[in-house]
């Protein structure tokens, strides 16, 4: 379980998210970014009636919202595995340095469904990307270098390595 996520205040103004056509469907994507079961690639098992259950819901009720959360693409989900992927999840919540990078790698990795770790892989590499590109164009890895030894401090990581 993570202790904490980056949930923007824009998720209020988000086009998908107003289109919800329910506040169930709201409720549950809320839930699916900020619940229990959360890690840091952004995706993991969540079985029908455990969401149910957190949410006090039945498992109808949960399982409509979760649909419609589905079909707005909000997030990827496979009825197999019960794995979901939330997309766009690292454009909030990308790698903070290297190690970290591993450990989202290795989430990654143990994600069974198919459809899901490919949406995890493919935006995990986006983000990866996007962040190679503004250090080239911001002259270098030396901000970078700079930024992962700060994470890496003991401050930051209050004594853990």
């Amino acid at each position: 379980m993570r202790e904490f996520s980056k949930v923007s205040p824009k998720v209020w103004r988000n086009k998908q998210f107003r289109a919800l056509p329910t506040n169930d469907a709201q409720l549950v994507f809320l839930y699916f970014l900020t619940c229990d079961h959360q890690n840091s690639a952004g995706s993991y098992c969540v079985p029908d009636g455990y969401a149910a259950a957190d949410l006090n819901w039945t498992i109808t009720r949960y399982v409509e919202a979760r649909n419609l959360v589905v079909q707005a693409g909000l997030i990827v989900f496979d009825e197999d595995t019960d794995e979901l992927f939330i997309s766009g999840w690292f454009s909030k919540n990308p790698s903070m340095n290297p190690k970290h990078a591993r450990s989202i790698e290795a989430a990654i990795a143990k994600i069974d469904s198919g459809v899901v770790r490919e949406a995890a892989e493919e935006g995990f590499q986006r983000s990866e990307e996007l962040k190679e590109a503004r250090a080239s164009k911001s002259g270098g890895g030396n901000v970078l270098e700079m930024m992962d030894r700060l994470a890496s401090s003991n401050y930051m990581t209050r004594g853990r390595s």
